[in-house]
């Protein structure tokens, strides 16, 4: 851990980290099958081959790396993530991506708010010194999916009328239902801990098609129906 706390990019050793415990648990007559790992969409491609490398040369079977997006399983926001599998004795059968394409979920709809309107992602960022603008943050029509969620996106808000977003929308744009009972861990309890959180999860619609495909199951059909159950339900406003 002191060798990999050194390391110019952390992301290097988290996922060294998810190679370690796996290939230390066989040698110790530990009994693992698959590995799933979920990183950012921007992890650097040597770290991705050398830690498949290091699986390969413990006679791991197959190794892969895709990356996928949530909305294409039903998400009403964006998120773009690097998912890595390896496994031992086979070869998984089940794709990935929906035979047919799920119902696309936009902002307004998830939220529910009517269409025509426009979200302003600026939310409490000051003013940059330098330029007189706002510092970062811009803007998405509620009429399509909405960016990524950051931890920003409690100040998720309406243009015009200035009408905010609540935890419960922000974790239904990851996914959740609007009851989840988000459970703060931690330091530093706050709305935007808690955007936080939802921030931080993968998506369970993306984790039903990974997770389906390591156990070759048809994830599909009960993901569609957990899609359309979660967002049909929302009133327009």
């Amino acid at each position: 851990r002191a060798q990999l706390a050194g390391l110019e990019d952390e992301r290097a050793g988290l996922m060294a980290e998810a190679a370690i415990w796996p290939l230390a648990m066989l040698c110790s007559n530990g009994s693992v099958e698959w590995v799933a790992v979920e990183q950012s969409s921007a992890l650097p491609a040597e770290i991705e081959e050398t830690i498949f490398f290091e699986f390969e040369q413990a006679g791991w079977r197959t190794t892969e790396a895709m990356t996928l997006d949530s909305v294409e399983h039903g998400s009403p926001s964006h998120r773009k993530r690097r998912f890595l599998t390896a496994y031992r004795n086979q070869t998984p059968v089940i794709s990935v991506h929906p035979e047919t394409p799920f119902p696309v979920t936009t902002f307004a709809q998830c939220v529910g708010w009517g269409p025509g309107r426009r979200v302003n992602t600026r939310g409490q960022r000051g003013i940059d010194p330098r330029t007189g603008r706002p510092k970062g943050g811009g803007g998405f029509s509620a009429d399509q999916p909405s960016n990524c969620v950051t931890a920003t996106a409690y100040g998720w808000k309406d243009e015009d009328s200035g009408q905010r977003i609540h935890q419960n929308d922000i974790g239904r744009l990851v996914g959740f239902r609007s009851d989840y009972p988000w459970t703060h861990i931690g330091r530093g309890e706050g709305i935007r801990t808690r955007a936080q959180q939802a921030a931080d999860v993968v998506c369970p619609m993306t984790a039903a098609a990974v997770i389906g495909r390591i156990l070759n199951l048809h994830w599909e059909e009960q993901t569609c129906t957990y899609v359309t159950k979660l967002y049909d339900t929302a009133e327009t406003a």
